[in-house]
Parts: structure tokens; C-alpha cells; sequence
């Protein structure tokens, strides 16, 4: 019999998660029918609250009226390229973000499945209609398999519609983009990888094709997505935060890393219950499919581990994330963009809420992601970071990364120009160089001379750090601080000022970073052995205007990255593996798709 270690909790019942949805839900509708002269009203709520309340059964016969408002949300142009999709909030003037029209559809698909014969026939009426239109929207879209949360949503909400509005058309092509993204993945990976937010978002659609689909090879489909996301999830699980370790491709939460995955690790069991923690989605309420057991006992396992994982067809688009029982590093060998990524990371023991290591290249002066801007491709305020080149190389408990910064990674509203690594405050201790940083709550600011270790202790745990090269706009080295801003974060963060006079010199500006993560120190004896190692530890750097190369000395075998401009790609020892989703070598990814339809056939086409 398994002990209570060895299973999940129990899952969170449907009907819990309406109960506490459905204040919420009355609140919304009483604002929305209600709306002050500021209301701003997101098409997406419209329909994720009308499901709440049809799920509630309370207030049907108000669901007319607050579809009602959808409506002129919705472009019914059929000249318009937009035709068929939504203004994503009631105060844009156009449509601006095209995922508007799966996001609106997503939850509509339960509504009009579970609900159209009990809704009262002028909602029903409203609902059909913006479901007609929504599918042409959803039609009208060419979207690329590596957007990986919308690729898998256009091509849920296309079957589920497509087969309750009997347009097999739809149902066709839904179907056909599933294929191609499933293609896509297996040569490629998951483009957006390692995600706390949109593998939320991954596992609703699926979730809801699994639940609702009636194609046979759709719902096979997604029931085996659904064990490769979580055994991804697994994988990458760390019991001793609780959470997924690791880099990742695009995450809200630059402090803490937590997103909306996080309902689905409550909807399982994978998170205890302390009664305040609630599942906030209506979506996760349809959820059938359950990681198994076997699941949760890889994720909770005490042995170290490797993972390994590719996120695009480049040789160096591909990550690693060595788990030991109370550290976790890693490293993505180039930079995602979209300004949202984290490419180099470190998790240490603690509350979930604690802040993570994590390497930040910043215009702003926004360390902690605070300070939202307007992402202007689709309207939507972000805390964005710089896209510069990133490289990196990862040996188990060493990572190497390279930041190189040029002329088009810095936007108009670029401000200052810096590289962090962010970290908690409340470790152990600090060291620099081998003397003890007094921990005592006053702010400070300690420089770290060229080549000098900054090291913490968390417990049995220590995470090393040594800039191995930092050049400034001026082409001189650039000076890194250890700083207590005095934030409420509980954050400190080394940071190297690399100045900024709106040009950018000739010569290479950027930082490499050295990490390196210590395991299993139990003892005062350990620790120091262990950063006496680090601090002797050989580096190198070499730089001029058309190359970089920084070469370190690894515990298990030498590290190094090799640019030359204009910095678009690098060489890097050692290699990366192109595993799909490996464990210690193994690639699980790979045997869990491999006799899946269309990867089966497709491996033996004769142009493969």
C-alpha cells in the first residue's frame, strides 16, 4: 500500500470549484448589467462567468442579456480580416490581440455543450450566433504550431464547435492542426516550454477535448498530450518548493514563478488544500483525465535528476535543469524573446512564495517585475523585459551564460541597461570572496572586484556566482553590486550596470554569469570544502568587437561559449543534447509519442 508520500491528495471536486466561482460570477454580472462610467468590461469574462452561472444553475435568465454585451465586442465585418473575433476589452477600438476569439470560445464551447437546452431560447439564440461568427474567426487563423497554448486552443475550440454546430469543416480542420502541431512538436519540442502560465492554459485545452470531443483519434490525442505535459510537469517538479524548477520560455511571475498551472495542480491533488488556496478557473472544472501515481512519484523523488529538453529545431534551442533534493539549476541554451523568458534560473528550499534565483537582462530598472508597460502588438500591460542574444552551456551543477546586447534589443523606452541575478534574502548567509555579508536589514551595496565569488547558503544547499566577463557602453569592465534596495520583495540582486547613452559602442556590451549549484552540505566542513572548490575554480575571457568566448572550469568537465557578431548564434561546450523530454538521458518524450497518430506515420514518410 503507497503511504501518503507516495500519492497526490485528493482531487478537488467540481462542485467546490463552482461554489467558490459563483460569487464572483453574481459580482461580475451585477457590474457588468450595472457598469459605472470607468467599467471596462474583457470580452472573456462574459463567457467564462456565464458558465459559472449556468453551472451554478442561478440567474439563467440574466445570461441573455450579459452575452448581449459580447456582442459589439465581436467583428462581424465579413470584409474585415478580423471577421468573426472580439476587441478583447470594451474600451479598445478594434480588435488588437487575434487570440481574443480563442479565449472567448473556449469556455462558450461547455456553455453551449452542457447548457443550450436549459438556457432560456433568447440566450440561446445570442450564444448560437456568437458562436457562428466565432468559428469563422477561429477558421481565419493561421497560426504557427510552435504558439503553443493558441495552437492547441484554436484546434480544440474548432473540433468541440465544429461538432456541436454540425460544421464538419471546422471539425476537419481543428483536427488537421492538431496533427500538425503534434508533427511540429515531435521534431521540434514544446516551443513554449516550462511555462507556470501557459501550461496552465495547455492543459485546459486538452482537458476539454479529452472531456467533450467526439472523435475517437482527437480524444486519443489529447489523452496522450495530457501525460506528456504532465510528465514534463513531473519532471521538473521540486518537492522542496513545490513547484516547477527550472528556466522557461514565458512567466508573468519574475519573482516567484507561479502562474495558472497552478489550478491544475490543486484539480489533482498535487498541491495540498490549506483552505484558503482556491481554484479560480471555471475551465478546470471539466477535468477527467488525472496524472497517475507513477507521475507524482517521479515528481517527488529524492534523487538527483536530469532533465533535458528541446523547444525548437536550432541545435542550442534546448534546456536543462538538474533536480537534487534541495537545489535545483538550469540553463536554456539560447534566449525564447517575447521579453517574458527566464533562461537561467536556480530554486532553493523554502514557501512557494519565496523568490527564485534568476538571471534578468533589464532596460527598465525593473528587477522584480513591478512595473507593467503596454505590449503594443496586442494591447495588454506587461512587465517586459530585454531580448538580448543569450547563450548558454549547462554540465549538471554548472551553468555558463552569455548576455550580448545590441542595437535592436533596446527599445525606445529603454532607461538604463542592466544585467541581475535576482535572489532571496532570507538564506543563510552570504559570502563574497570568502568574508561573511552581515545579514542585519539595512540596505547596503557591496562590490564584487573581477573574478570574486558571491556565494549563499540555504540549509544544506549553496549556489555560487562569479561574473566571468562584463563589458560597459563605454568598452570598459563593468563593476558588479551586490544591493539591498530595501524593496518589500525580499529580494537582493547582483547587478551590473552597463550604462547607457542611447548608442551602443563598437565593442561587445554584455555579462556572462557563471552558477554554480552545491548539494547534500550538511556539515560546516562541507560548505566550506565545497566554496573553496568554486573560488578555485579557473575562468577566461576573451573579447573584441566581432567575438566573445568565456571558458570555465566545471566540476564535471569544462563549460564555454563561443559568439562572434553580430551575435545571432553561438558555440558551446558541451553540446546540447536533442532530447524531446529525457530523464538521465532517457527520452520519455519520445516513447510516450512515438505509435501516436500522425507521429507514427509520419516518422516513415518517404521524405523523412
Amino acid at each position: 500500500m503507497l503511504s501518503a508520500a507516495d500519492q497526490p491528495g485528493p482531487a478537488f471536486p467540481r462542485e467546490e470549484i463552482i461554489r467558490y466561482l459563483t460569487p464572483g460570477a453574481s459580482s461580475f454580472l451585477q457590474r457588468a448589467l450595472n457598469p459605472t462610467a470607468h467599467e471596462r468590461l474583457a470580452a472573456r469574462e462574459v463567457f467564462c462567468q456565464a458558465l459559472v452561472l449556468a453551472e451554478a444553475h442561478i440567474e439563467t435568465d440574466r445570461i441573455e442579456p450579459l452575452l448581449a454585451l459580447a456582442e459589439p465586442l465581436q467583428n462581424r465585418d465579413k470584409t474585415s480580416p478580423s471577421y468573426g473575433n472580439f476587441r478583447w476589452y470594451s474600451d479598445d477600438k478594434q480588435v488588437t490581440d487575434l487570440n481574443a476569439v480563442d479565449f472567448c470560445m473556449l469556455p462558450a464551447a461547455p456553455l453551449w455543450i452542457l447548457h443550450r437546452d436549459a438556457l432560456p431560447p433568447a440566450a440561446r439564440e445570442r450564444l448560437k450566433a456568437l458562436i457562428t461568427f466565432g468559428i469563422e474567426g477561429l477558421m481565419g487563423r493561421k497560426i504557427n504550431p510552435n504558439y503553443t497554448n493558441i495552437a492547441l486552443m484554436n484546434a480544440c475550440n474548432l473540433i468541440l464547435l465544429g461538432e456541436a454546430m454540425n460544421r464538419p469543416d471546422a471539425v476537419n480542420e481543428g483536427c488537421a492542426r492538431l496533427d500538425r502541431f503534434l508533427t511540429t512538436m515531435w521534431e521540434n519540442g514544446t516551443h513554449e516550454y516550462n511555462s507556470p502560465t501557459y501550461y496552465g492554459v495547455d492543459l485546459e485545452n486538452l482537458q476539454l477535448i479529452a472531456a467533450f470531443a467526439k472523435n475517437v483519434k482527437a480524444r486519443q490525442q489529447a489523452s496522450v498530450l495530457l501525460e506528456y505535459f504532465w510528465t514534463d510537469v513531473a519532471l521538473n517538479w521540486f518537492p522542496a518548493s513545490q513547484k516547477m524548477a527550472g528556466a522557461r520560455s514565458r512567466d508573468y511571475d519574475y519573482l516567484r514563478g507561479l502562474g495558472g498551472l497552478d489550478n491544475h495542480l490543486r484539480v489533482s491533488g498535487w498541491l495540498p488544500g490549506t483552505g484558503k488556496e482556491k481554484i479560480n478557473d471555471i475551465l478546470c472544472a471539466f477535468t477527467k483525465w488525472h496524472p497517475p501515481v507513477k507521475l507524482w512519484q517521479l515528481a517527488t523523488s529524492t534523487n538527483p535528476r536530469l532533465v533535458e529538453s528541446i523547444w525548437g529545431p536550432a541545435q542550442n534551442q534546448a534546456r536543462a535543469c538538474w533536480i537534487c533534493p534541495d537545489i535545483a539549476l538550469s540553463a536554456s541554451g539560447m534566449g525564447y524573446g517575447g521579453r517574458m523568458d527566464f533562461p537561467m534560473c536556480v530554486d532553493l528550499p523554502g514557501p512557494r512564495n519565496r523568490p527564485r534565483i534568476y538571471v534578468l537582462a533589464d532596460g527598465r530598472h525593473d528587477p522584480y517585475g513591478k512595473a507593467k508597460i503596454l505590449e503594443a502588438a496586442n494591447g495588454h500591460m506587461k512587465s517586459l523585459h530585454l531580448s538580448p542574444f543569450w547563450a548558454a552551456a549547462q554540465r549538471r551543477c554548472d551553468a555558463l551564460g552569455l548576455f550580448v546586447y545590441r542595437d535592436r534589443d533596446l527599445p525606445k523606452d529603454t532607461t538604463s541597461l542592466e544585467t541581475h541575478v535576482v535572489m532571496p534574502k532570507d538564506v543563510d548567509e552570504i559570502w563574497i570572496a570568502g568574508r561573511k555579508v552581515a545579514l542585519d536589514g539595512k540596505p547596503f551595496d557591496h562590490a564584487l572586484a573581477n573574478g570574486q565569488q558571491l556565494i549563499l547558503r540555504q540549509k544544506t544547499a549553496a549556489v555560487g556566482i562569479k561574473v566571468v566577463w562584463a563589458v560597459d557602453t563605454n568598452g570598459q569592465q563593468a563593476a558588479a553590486h551586490l544591493v539591498d534596495d530595501g524593496n518589500p520583495h525580499g529580494a537582493l540582486r547582483l547587478t551590473i550596470d552597463h550604462r547607457w547613452k542611447s548608442v551602443l559602442p563598437p565593442a561587445a556590451v554584455g555579462a556572462a554569469i557563471w552558477i554554480r549549484a552545491g548539494s547534500g552540505l550538511a556539515t560546516d566542513e562541507a560548505f566550506r570544502a565545497w566554496s573553496a572548490a568554486f573560488a578555485a575554480s579557473t575562468m577566461n575571457a576573451q573579447s573584441d568587437p566581432k567575438s566573445i568566448t568565456v571558458r570555465v572550469a566545471g566540476q564535471d568537465g569544462p563549460l564555454s561559449i563561443t559568439a562572434k557578431a553580430p551575435f545571432t548564434t553561438a558555440t558551446v561546450e558541451p553540446a546540447w543534447p536533442r532530447h524531446l523530454l529525457a530523464l538521465d538521458g532517457k527520452d520519455l518524450g519520445r516513447k510516450l509519442l512515438e505509435n501516436l497518430e500522425p507521429i507514427k506515420s509520419f516518422q516513415v514518410r518517404p521524405d523523412r
